[in-house]
């Protein structure tokens, strides 16, 4: 589950850390801090808005060395960033606790053996077929395998789901 109101407040630190005079993003892909500034709003839209593109987009721009990092390290807030990106990973839900736990790492390795047969990328839902042939439809954040329904955890489906709407948000940037 998304913390929304979190999001929005370390959102909206970032970008007072952006648009202060020592901001340097000569290194990034943005010309100007206003233009990373413009683009964290309309991040920060769409994660109210429950799109799910802007939360992969925001996850992608917290990656080690990506634009956000490297303005940041540039800028002189580098140590503050590497703070506020892990807070902002565990309000989007990446780095929750439940994923943490030792079983969670299984799955996550699990997830690398099955292939979605079928992926929606409009509407970013999966088909999956298991093992007994059961179909499991299947989104970023939930699933109808027996794994998700009992655990409400991230089963191998959501994590390899995930993989892919990721892999094809990188390579499209």
């Amino acid at each position: 589950m998304i913390d929304i109101p979190t999001v929005c407040k370390l959102l909206s630190r970032l970008r007072e850390l952006i648009s202060l005079p020592s901001a340097d993003v000569s290194y990034s892909a943005y010309a100007t801090p206003d233009e990373v500034i413009e683009d964290l709003y309309k991040l920060e839209k769409g994660i109210i808005e429950k799109n799910f593109v802007a939360v992969r987009k925001l996850l992608f721009l917290l990656l080690p060395t990506c634009d956000l990092q490297e303005i940041s390290i540039d800028s002189g807030f580098g140590d503050e960033f590497l703070k506020i990106a892990e807070e902002l990973e565990n309000a989007l839900g990446v780095n929750s606790e439940a994923e943490l736990y030792p079983e969670q790492a299984i799955r996550q390795a699990r997830a690398m053996s099955c292939q979605p047969p079928e992926i929606d990328h409009y509407t970013e839902i999966a088909k999956f077929t298991g093992t007994d042939n059961s179909n499991y439809e299947t989104t970023y954040v939930s699933c109808t395998c027996p794994d998700y329904t009992k655990r409400k955890l991230p089963c191998k489906h959501i994590y390899r789901l995930r993989h892919e709407l990721l892999n094809k948000c990188y390579k499209h940037w």
